[in-house]
């Protein structure tokens, strides 16, 4: 409507000084010819509006002249009114200041307007809370006053992992997603996601934030969405399981599969099948696996295959008349290790990353259900940190899956990142150095190492001198 239009005009005046008539037609959506017809008629209804010619120039209201006009209609106010939704807002601080916002924009409306705006509580309630209790967020304050007035802020936080940091933070802003707050804040060349719900400690500091030239919260909170969908178990199997273990299903393969589970107990017979997702073909063998003979994959067809693969890889490992530290593998074996550890394919020593700012760690047991729950873990603190995976968590689920069936020890990942690199080592007990067998093309293991070689950047082994060995790697995601 026109009217709408001419009360734009003035607020959009109003607020930032002179416009050129192309500006204002960009804004409006209407031909720089029509944007002149309106100024004219602001000028007839007495609105003090003139242009000046020149680089300088634009149309622009008479110095000083104000007014208290909204151009809010009924349907507009309601709008508004929904967006300050009460829990959240108050949350931030900003309950009273948001009461006070909404009497104003009520008294701005003629009364029937007000009439309707008010209604509109009455038909419409927004709760973005679940249903599970809300988590004490004593922090979330501070932390939003921080990105208000762009302050660096310390924060002691637990890590998914429960690992307990400290971390200088660049605040950049606060997203709300399903009843949880998560900040996100620079750290060095990084963006990074924070849950609120798990600062302990919050410290504004005096020096102010540096914001990346050009970053937008909401592009940047979408690429974060999209990177997690992405991951959301991609490869679908089906599997049929013996009757007898059905009832641990939802704890091995997770929860989504109890409803299959229970529907499936329902029927005879003396195996259940069942659909299950994984994140990637690594992990669905390693699952199925873990489940002995009890499981069988149905389909794909090529999954199936790798299975058996590997079983049978792993069969050979505990043949009788093997050495407990052979490798797996045929053809002939090039030890790579000199008794000390490896060197790098460039040459040089083992490294550390230059001022490491980010690191986790965590211990794994020598089971191959393990191997799923490393690779969780890499990728859980990759997507925390806001680092791309690249090829890092295939590499260490080779890593893991070496430590399980040749150390057979407990083994711990470490992760690292800093100087523009990601540094991941998989320590265990056993101090006999790897040997990188050469392997037949049709096989489907015995490629972990020759993996390591081919996608790091850098790569070596570090012997222990308690016994034990670290195999690590470098990427430059």
């Amino acid at each position: 409507m026109r009217a709408d239009r001419l009360v734009a005009i003035v607020l959009l005046l109003q607020a930032r000084g002179a416009m050129s008539a192309p500006q204002l037609a960009a804004e409006l959506e209407v031909s720089t010819r029509t944007v002149y017809r309106d100024v004219e008629a602001l000028g007839a209804a007495g609105v003090p509006v003139y242009a000046e010619r020149g680089a300088q120039g634009g149309i622009r209201l008479l110095e000083g002249y104000r007014t208290d006009l909204t151009g809010l209609n009924a349907g507009e106010a309601e709008a508004l009114l929904l967006m300050g939704i009460p829990g959240p807002v108050g949350r931030l601080g900003l309950g009273q200041r948001s009461d006070a916002a909404r009497r104003k924009v009520l008294a701005a409306l003629p009364r029937q307007g007000r009439e309707a705006a008010e209604a509109v509580r009455q038909k419409v309630f927004v709760d973005p809370d679940g249903w599970e209790a809300v988590p004490l967020l004593p922090h979330l304050v501070a932390v939003a006053e921080a990105v208000w007035s762009e302050r660096r802020i310390r924060i002691d936080y637990v890590r998914a992992d429960n690992a307990k940091v400290t971390r200088t933070v660049d605040p950049l802003g606060l997203v709300l997603k399903a009843g949880t707050w998560y900040l996100i804040g620079s750290l060095g060349q990084w963006e990074v996601t924070f849950r609120v719900e798990r600062i302990r400690a919050v410290e504004v500091l005096e020096r102010p934030a540096h914001r990346p030239c050009g970053f937008d919260l909401a592009a940047h909170w979408a690429s974060v969405v999209a990177e997690v969908r992405d991951e959301r178990l991609p490869v679908t199997v089906r599997l049929a399981v013996e009757r007898s273990i059905a009832g641990e299903l939802p704890r091995r393969l997770g929860e989504a599969v109890r409803d299959q589970v229970v529907d499936a107990l329902a029927a005879d017979g003396s195996r259940i099948v069942v659909d299950v997702g994984f994140r990637s073909d690594a992990d669905a063998v390693a699952a199925v696996l873990s489940l002995g003979s009890a499981a069988e994959i149905l389909s794909p067809p090529a999954l199936r295959s790798r299975a058996a693969a590997e079983a049978a890889a792993v069969a050979a490992v505990h043949q009788a008349d093997r050495s407990p530290c052979a490798a797996v593998g045929s053809g002939p074996e090039r030890p790579v290790g000199d008794g000390r550890g490896w060197v790098d394919r460039a040459g040089s020593r083992p490294r550390e990353p230059e001022e490491s700012v980010l690191q986790a760690s965590r211990m794994f047991e020598p089971e191959t259900a393990e191997v799923i729950a490393a690779r969780h873990f890499v990728l859980e603190v990759l997507h925390e940190w806001g680092i791309p995976d690249g090829d890092v968590s295939l590499l260490v689920s080779e890593l893991a899956t070496n430590a399980v069936l040749h150390a057979r020890s407990e083994f711990t990942v470490t992760v690292q990142a800093g100087g523009g690199r990601v540094r991941v080592g998989v320590s265990d007990r056993n101090s006999r150095m790897p040997q990188m067998a050469v392997v037949p093309p049709d096989a489907y293991s015995g490629r972990g190492l020759m993996l390591v070689q081919a996608l790091a950047s850098s790569w070596g082994v570090d012997a222990h001198d308690n016994n034990g060995k670290t195999i690590w790697f470098e990427m430059e995601p």
